[in-house]
């Protein structure tokens, strides 16, 4: 009797990690540049920003007020994506992820926010 044997490597992990980001727009303040790459800098962290004495740190990427906002990511090859999983901000806009719409592309996607 001869046995097949069928092994499935399934691999799981965060591949947009520190990937080139982008964003339809960046919002600045006096706190500082709340730009793309903060969304996918791996941090947990879902507060806005915080404060240590006089400084203020972003922690979560958010563009000026926009029609359509966009932001998107670039993941360097072709892959096959099972899953995309968001994490929306803690405190005030926990709603503004509720009617966003996800998409994977083989090819860039050019937006423009008319």
């Amino acid at each position: 009797m001869v046995a097949e044997y069928i092994m499935c490597l399934c691999l799981v992990c965060h591949v947009a990690l520190n990937r080139p980001s982008f964003q339809v727009s960046t919002m600045t303040d006096a706190g500082g540049n709340y730009s793309a790459d903060l969304a996918n800098d791996g941090s947990r962290f879902t507060q806005l920003h915080t404060y240590s004495g006089t400084t203020h740190t972003p922690h979560c990427v958010h563009s000026r007020a926009e029609t359509h906002p966009w932001w998107s990511v670039d993941l360097g090859l072709p892959l096959s994506v099972q899953e995309i999983i968001f994490t929306n901000r803690d405190g005030v806009g926990e709603y503004r992820l509720s009617s966003s719409v996800h998409s994977a592309s083989p090819t860039p996607v050019v937006r423009r926010n008319d």
